[in-house]
């Protein structure tokens, strides 16, 4: 029993560690704020032979949430390969300290959890090609260790 609480222990402590650590060094972009760029003057409604007029401020708020769309898309990016990539590390640690129940399990749980954060947060952001071929070597790291799993209960050496 008390394998399996350090085991969650260290799965949650791992991802939570490098979720932080990913967002104080690349700090998530900041959205404009949700003042009213035309410095609250309200357009009168249109009579039906007028025409509509964007202005300025309209056109400047438009740019800065462009501006702020691609930043966040590029902020996915770093979600994405970072999440995979130090999950399918911990999850190639896991092979190593696989003696080590509580502390395989946690690596190897949190391993996952990161490879879905780094999914979840980046699968806008990334192309097609990109996550199938990080996916592709996640899923060779599950299968390896899914087999040295399925021998070590076999009773097979390595």
């Amino acid at each position: 029993m008390l394998n399996a609480v350090f085991g969650i222990a260290i799965a949650v402590l791992v991802v939570f560690t490098v979720t932080l650590g990913i967002k104080a060094f690349f700090p998530p972009p900041t959205a404009p704020d949700h003042q009213d760029f035309c410095g609250g003057e309200h357009i009168k409604p249109l009579m039906p032979n007028e025409t509509y007029v964007q202005p300025q401020c309209e056109k400047d708020q438009q740019v800065a949430y462009n501006v702020y769309d691609q930043a966040r898309q590029e902020y996915g990016k770093i979600q994405f390969f970072i999440g995979i990539l130090v999950g399918a590390l911990l999850l190639m640690v896991t092979y190593f300290v696989w003696n080590w129940t509580n502390i395989a399990a946690g690596l190897g749980t949190g391993g996952i959890a990161l490879v879905i954060y780094g999914f979840f947060n980046g699968w806008d952001a990334t192309g097609d090609p990109v996550k199938f071929v990080m996916l592709l070597v996640v899923a060779g790291v599950v299968l390896l260790l899914a087999w040295k799993l399925n021998k070590r209960f076999r009773g097979e050496k390595k």
